[in-house]
């Protein structure tokens, strides 16, 4: 899987666990919901760690908390 896809279905998993729409999601984070949008369709074709840390600060999580996964092990990834 592709770094982009890695970071979309862990993007996926965190929305699920703490039971929030994408548009809470963007209200909160302060990032434009089509920006969210388009890091989970991976249409983003840059990601910035700043745009990942917003989001995830604005659910009190750190990049650990993210990055810290087996979707993010280097086998896994083939790009």
């Amino acid at each position: 899987m592709t770094l982009r896809e890695a970071v979309a279905k862990r993007l996926d998993e965190v929305i699920e666990q703490h039971q929030i729409t994408p548009y809470k999601l963007a209200q909160k984070s302060g990032i434009a919901q089509s920006s969210i949008s388009d890091i989970r369709s991976q249409k983003c074709k840059t990601l910035s760690v700043q745009v990942i840390y917003e989001i995830l600060d604005s659910l009190e999580m750190g990049l650990d908390d993210f990055f810290v996964n087996p979707l993010f092990k280097r086998e896994n990834i083939t790009e």
